[in-house]
This record gives C-alpha cells, sequence and structure tokens, in this order.
C-alpha cells in the first residue's frame, strides 16, 4: 500500500502517515534558521497529524519528531531520505543503564547526546548493539568521554557504516553519570 501524504508544509517540508502506525518527515533544502517557517510548519503538521489519528501516542511521535526537525540543525539533516526515531529517553540515574528496543529492521544512522550541563569528570558513555544472535555477535559502538571542552551536545553518525539492526536486537546506553547530569539520547535509523 502506498504512503499517505499528510501535508506539504511547503516544498521542502513533508509529513507522511506510512500506514503501518509510523509518520516521518521529509526535510529538504530546510533553512533552520528561518523560526517563522519552523513555527509555520509546526503548527501545520500538528494540526494535519491530530486530526488525522485517534491514537494520540502516534500523534505524539510525530510531534516530536517534528520538534526535532525544527529545532535541532543536526535533526533536520539527518531527516532526509525518510530517516525516522527509533527511541529516545531522558533520565539523570546514577549510573544510567537504559535500553531502546528495536523492532523493525534499519540502519542506524546516529545517536544525539544531549546533557543538561557539561561533565568534567572523564566518563565514558557507552552503546552497545545487544544482538538477538547472541552474545558473540554483539559489538560496542560508542565509547566517548563526555567531559570535552565546554560541549553538552553530541552527534554520532553512523550513516553508511554499515551498522544494521534487526527486529529484537537492543541499543543498550551505560554512562556512570557520577555528576548527576540529566542525559537526552535519541536514536535515528532508516528502515530497511
Amino acid at each position: 500500500m502506498a504512503d499517505k501524504t499528510v501535508v506539504d508544509v511547503n516544498p521542502n517540508i513533508k509529513v507522511t502517515d506510512n500506514l503501518d502506525n509510523t509518520w516521518s518527515v521529509s526535510c529538504e533544502d530546510v533553512n533552520s534558521d528561518d523560526a517563522l517557517t519552523a513555527l509555520e510548519a509546526t503548527q501545520i503538521a500538528s494540526e494535519a497529524i491530530l486530526l488525522d489519528t485517534a491514537d494520540i501516542e502516534v500523534a505524539a511521535e510525530a510531534m516530536a519528531v517534528i520538534t526535532a526537525a525544527i529545532f535541532d540543525t543536526d535533526a533536520v539533516r539527518v531527516l532526509k531520505g525518510g530517516i525516522t526515531l527509533l527511541g529516545n529517553f531522558s533520565t539523570a540515574e546514577q549510573p544510567l543503564a537504559e535500553s531502546i528496543a528495536v523492532t523493525y529492521d534499519c540502519e542506524l544512522i546516529s545517536v544525539q547526546v544531549i546533557q543538561s550541563a557539561q561533565s568534567t569528570t572523564s566518563e565514558n558513555l557507552t552503546m552497545t548493539v545487544n544482538r538477538v544472535l547472541g552474545a558473540a555477535y554483539d559489538s560496542v559502538e560508542i565509547t566517548e568521554p563526555l567531559n570535552v571542552g565546554t560541549q553538552t551536545n553530541w552527534l554520532f553518525p553512523f550513516e553508511g557504516e554499515g551498522v544494521i539492526l534487526q527486529d529484537g536486537d537492543s541499543l543498550d546506553f551505560a554512562f556512570p553519570n557520577t555528576e548527576t547530569r540529566t542525559n537526552s539520547i535519541l536514536v535515528w535509523v532508516r528502515r530497511i
């Protein structure tokens, strides 16, 4: 069955109902510094999504994708080509130990990490692909200290690196977080 376009905000932004309880946003040649266009996109797309679905969770997920696309220039870049949000979480747990389940086959595109404040302690964030095939197939894809410079926002690009995930895998995140920062993590993928 073909995709059903819900709204074309302008020639560069399209919100699509994939007819499988998922939504995708296409953003091409979008100048994310244009706040008026961003605001217009949010309003039009949110009205279209909320009016077109009775499932408030689907609508909320679609709005999360749109909001990320509009307010984060890295997200705008990665949303080209049908890339969607696999999952996200935000926590101040100490230590951080969270997983995002993979519920369909996909290619890992990027992982974004946002901290509430700069880390001053040298501690590594790790992301392990926990394969449904078994521990022998697991791989550590990120091992990175989060106390570099004054940075509080990291983007780990994977597009074209061949990190393929399958239904039943999970992405396991670990971080000592001794300074109890709030860590927000978003995982972007392309369905295959």
